[in-house]
């Protein structure tokens, strides 16, 4: 970094080391922004005297003719005309995301600085980039957000409302990298989206991860988990397997999703069941069903309202054990 820096004027020790970085040899280009920026710098620094300060500036640091003349009628006149324009505004801060002074930006170490960026009292938005989506049935987001040492931070979005909300994007800004941005106004608001839009990149999501293949990931957890081996069991929620089928509660399943962060509601999640059943040949919701009555039972159980769902699209099927031959006792060592 100290590297980088040598040779610049001592004049920005204190201050932005882009303006330092771009006088290091005398300035052709970009002299309407550096001065600008000189000028920020100026107010700081000099207070009462930056007017004369910015007089000076070019006299210093711009390029000149073989007569001693700045080059390009960068004269005393014009530099006071543009004084007398930026006069009227007494807000105005650096223009760090601005060519050239943004080619030379070295925000880590201007943090450090008297005069830095961090002195303005302009409020800025941290800049957003590197926008990806996820497309899920309801996309998903990331961007990286710069951090106040000009380091970038990766920064996850559930839906779009944690984007185009100022509130709700500084929310997950500073729950992603320990800072809070500050407010803006609208206007302002508005252009931090419009750099940010459209995505860069748009990704699938990874295998299993949609909200039907969590849901057919479910289903099968659920098949083959708690068997009913009792009526009671059965109107609690576990599962009967019989013949080609499976059946259970729907209300229990529904209520075992809660815990794995399930947004859909009841009849949304039963029209994506029959859908991934196979359709409503197959599968079908609120079926009446008995309990089989077992040998002794007098009294047919009361029917309940049960899922049916084909057993075999869920069921997990066990591996049969590979039996060996041995022809004597010695094969078994």
């Amino acid at each position: 970094m100290k590297t980088v820096l040598q040779g610049g004027p001592s004049e920005f020790d204190d201050g932005p080391p882009c303006l330092q970085m771009m006088t290091k040899s005398p300035l052709d280009d970009g002299r309407d922004r550096w001065l600008y920026n000189y000028m920020v710098f100026a107010k700081k620094r000099y207070q009462d005297k930056w007017e004369e300060m910015v007089i000076d500036a070019p006299k210093k640091y711009f390029l000149k003719d073989s007569n001693g003349l700045v080059v390009d009628d960068w004269g005393e006149k014009k530099v006071r005309d543009k004084i007398r324009s930026w006069k009227k505004d007494s807000t105005k801060g650096y223009t760090c995301t601005q060519e050239p002074i943004a080619n030379f930006c070295m925000k880590s170490e201007c943090v450090k600085r008297k005069y830095g960026f961090l002195s303005d009292r302009k409020v800025l938005f941290p800049k957003l980039s590197s926008l990806v989506k996820i497309k899920y049935p309801e996309p998903e987001y990331t961007f990286n957000v710069e951090l106040p040492n000009g380091d970038s931070k990766n920064v996850k979005a559930k839906h779009i409302k944690q984007i185009v909300l100022q509130e709700e994007i500084r929310s997950i800004i500073a729950a992603a990298a320990d800072f809070v941005p500050p407010k803006v106004k609208s206007n302002e608001f508005q252009e931090v989206l419009d750099n940010l839009f459209p995505p860069k990149e748009e990704l699938l999501p990874p295998k299993g991860t949609t909200p039907d293949e969590q849901l057919e990931e479910y289903l099968k957890d659920y098949v083959n988990g708690p068997q009913a081996k009792s009526n009671a069991a059965f109107k609690t929620g576990a599962v009967l397997i019989e013949g080609d089928h499976a059946y259970f509660k729907y209300q229990s399943f529904y209520n075992s999703l809660k815990s794995k962060d399930w947004r859909e509601n009841k009849s949304k999640t039963a029209e994506k069941i029959i859908q991934i059943g196979g359709g409503k040949e197959k599968t079908e919701i609120n079926v009446p069903k008995r309990f089989p009555k077992k040998q002794g039972e007098k009294e047919s159980h009361d029917p309940i309202d049960v899922i049916r769902i084909p057993v075999d699209k869920f069921k997990i099927k066990q591996s049969k054990p590979e039996i060996m031959s041995v022809k004597s006792k010695k094969d078994i060592f």
